[in-house]
């Protein structure tokens, strides 16, 4: 299931365990898109604020320690523009392909 020939072993790759952990991690990251992001005060460090995710149980950290909601607001927008870059590349290269 992972790519290798009969002639090579299972020890030339990851574990399987590995290799869906790494699967499951990086679907993870393509899930959450950087729209989604929010600013509010950070309950763990009072009086900073962090950048979080809301997910069915309350919200996740993404990142913390902002010393003002500004800040923090900046980096999200940063997060996003890097995002939106990214989706167009890889937009750009599904294009080139169909045609």
């Amino acid at each position: 299931k992972l790519g290798f020939d009969t002639h090579e072993t299972t020890q030339q790759y990851p574990s399987r365990d590995m290799a869906e952990a790494f699967k499951e991690t990086t679907e993870g990251a393509r899930k959450i898109d950087p729209a989604e992001y929010r600013v509010i005060p950070d309950r763990e460090h009072d009086g900073k604020y962090c950048i979080a995710v809301k997910e069915k149980d309350g919200y996740r950290t993404i990142e913390d320690g902002f010393s003002t909601r500004e800040e923090a607001d900046e980096q999200r927008r940063e997060m996003q523009q890097v995002s939106d870059i990214y989706l167009d590349s890889e937009n750009t290269r599904l294009t080139e392909r169909i045609r």
